[in-house]
């Protein structure tokens, strides 16, 4: 009789003590993994990249200001800290990649043309 509600004993307690191991490992797990990842800006990253491209395709020279005007916005978003003011960068840096991307190309194809 003894011997079988020592069987019975054990497991709640065995039970017990992996559910708070495992516990503690997934809360070490969950921790680990919020301390790890980075946090980036996605829009950024993908709107420098595009900078990048545009400068080498198009030359700065052909449309200087609207290439200072990308750096400026990008140099700003890089140390802003505000959500809000972030965005309205996100989308003053894509206008302004556009613009340079026009520019260049009218100003290319003016040259060519006047060459011609």
């Amino acid at each position: 009789m003894t011997f079988v509600r020592t069987i019975h004993a054990r497991p709640p307690v065995i039970a017990k003590r992996l559910a708070r191991i495992s516990g503690a490992i997934f809360t070490s797990a969950i921790l680990l993994t919020a301390c790890a990842t980075p946090t980036r800006d996605l829009g950024l990253q993908r709107l420098s990249e595009q900078w990048e491209r545009e400068q080498r395709d198009a030359d700065r020279a052909l449309a200087p200001a609207a290439a200072l005007q990308v750096d400026s916005l990008l140099a700003r978003w890089r140390i802003s800290t505000a959500k809000a003011e972030r965005a309205q960068l996100e989308y003053l840096v894509g206008q302004r990649i556009a613009i340079f991307r026009t520019s260049a190309e009218s100003t290319d194809c003016s040259i060519t043309s006047a060459r011609q």
